[in-house]
């Protein structure tokens, strides 16, 4: 089993640029052939600031929870 340390590091690993900021297409560009859209927007639909609160406490501050749980007029 992973530990939260673990966790946290693999999920701040997934949302890291890179030095060219050449991972922002994996999250900003459309999925073709999937679906219209992107990754980033399916989370942030997904992943609603309570959600997000609720993971913070479990795996610790990533660089995507983190903002969304910041996001509370994300409510609908």
């Amino acid at each position: 089993m992973a530990t939260k340390a673990e966790v946290t590091e693999f999920l701040n690993e997934q949302w890291e640029t890179g030095e060219d900021s050449s991972l922002d297409a994996y999250w900003t560009d459309d999925v073709e052939g999937v679906m219209q859209g992107n990754r980033l927007s399916i989370i942030q639909n997904w992943m609603t600031p309570e959600i997000a609160v609720i993971l913070q406490k479990l795996i610790g501050d990533t660089h995507l929870v983190a903002r969304l749980a910041q996001n509370r007029s994300n409510n609908t």
